[in-house]
């Protein structure tokens, strides 16, 4: 399985998605539509952790100091994401969420945040 993204580095949400050929604009996991027949071989999906809005949410996800995540998934128990999670059939490419700075809302224009590549997980 060929992973698309290098340890440590930040990417855009677009950029995320796109991995998995994801149409999503938001949601903490991102995976291959359920409509999407292909046989590409994908053997991964994208989780989001973390940022301003989470921990209101009740998102407390955190990583170990084992270096294992506790990873709360999606508020719906039931959501098509939360199964796939369950399931395992899939490695999870973990993103942790950083907040744009002033400098870089005034730079491009948007509030859209960055997501840093932490790894694999299985």
């Amino acid at each position: 399985m060929q992973i698309p993204f290098q340890l440590g580095e930040e990417y855009r949400y677009q950029e995320l998605a796109a991995s998995v050929g994801s149409k999503a604009t938001q949601a903490g996991i991102i995976c291959k539509p359920k409509d999407d027949n292909s046989s590409s071989g994908i053997g991964f999906m994208v989780v989001t952790s973390g940022g301003r809005h989470g921990a209101a949410a009740s998102y407390h996800d955190q990583r170990n100091p084992d270096g294992s995540w506790v990873y709360y998934g999606q508020k719906n128990l039931m959501s098509r994401g939360n199964r796939l999670l369950r399931e395992g059939d899939k490695t999870v490419l973990l993103f942790t969420t950083r907040e744009p700075t002033a400098a870089e809302v005034q730079e491009r224009g948007s509030h859209a945040k960055y997501y840093r590549y932490q790894g694999p997980f299985m």
